[in-house]
């Protein structure tokens, strides 16, 4: 079982040979020419398209930031560019960097990059000591 947000399925895969018997939702090459996901052929991870948060620091975080993105929405920034973050994450960053969900880095002085950064390091923090607790509401 895959579940990787809006591309998760479900797949049958003999672990002998690693063909795919069967899944969910079928992808054919003409759906994504990256993976095809089909009975009958060889099953493949799904590939990283975004970056690991946990394998950067603040100078490498400003190297990205600066090299194509001032112009960007922090918000989307987030979401878009690295692994785990959803939007709803990147909004709660923002929350507690005291920033507005609408704000692009263009906008930031150094101070406030800074604290940006100490909060993204925060979650890491918390995430990698395991420091939290999922909340079910229905």
């Amino acid at each position: 079982m895959e579940l990787t947000g809006k591309h998760s399925n479900i797949m049958l895969v003999n672990t002998e040979t690693n063909i795919i018997v069967d899944c969910i939702k079928r992808v054919p090459e003409h759906v994504s020419h990256v993976r095809q996901v089909l009975p009958n052929i060889p099953y493949s991870e799904q590939p990283m398209l975004k970056s690991n948060l946990f394998d950067i620091d603040f100078p490498k975080f400003m190297e990205e930031i600066n090299k194509e993105n001032k112009d960007q929405q922090i918000f989307k920034f987030l979401y878009t560019k690295y692994q785990g973050i959803s939007p709803t994450i990147a909004r709660e960053i923002l929350v507690r960097a005291n920033l507005f969900e609408d704000i692009y880095f263009s906008e930031l002085d150094h101070d406030q990059m800074y604290t940006l950064w100490q909060t993204i390091d925060w979650l890491r923090k918390l995430v990698t000591h395991h420091k939290f607790q999922p909340k079910y509401h229905i």
